[in-house]
């Protein structure tokens, strides 16, 4: 591995970073042990939304990781190009 591996460790930090501004990290975590009954008191509406804010965003952080993952074992596609020259 020629590449510089601290630039890869900014790039981490930055992924960690945005991972952990996601939603799913929102007002309804906050609260996580009042988190079912507070859940049913809300509107049909609303848990529709926070339920579909969860799944999407949990699909979001999940590929984020996975990103942050190959980066972490050098074999993202900026450490690939860089082995191929």
């Amino acid at each position: 591995m020629s590449r510089d591996r601290l630039e890869d460790l900014g790039r981490l930090s930055v992924m960690i970073d945005n991972i952990l501004e996601n939603e799913i990290f929102s007002e309804e975590r906050m609260m996580a042990k009042d988190f079912p009954e507070w859940f049913c008191e809300q509107c049909p509406e609303k848990r529709e939304t926070i339920l579909n804010r969860f799944a999407i965003g949990i699909q979001e952080v999940e590929n984020a990781l996975l990103n942050a993952l190959e980066i972490a074992k050098g074999i993202d596609v900026l450490n690939e190009s860089i082995g191929d020259g």
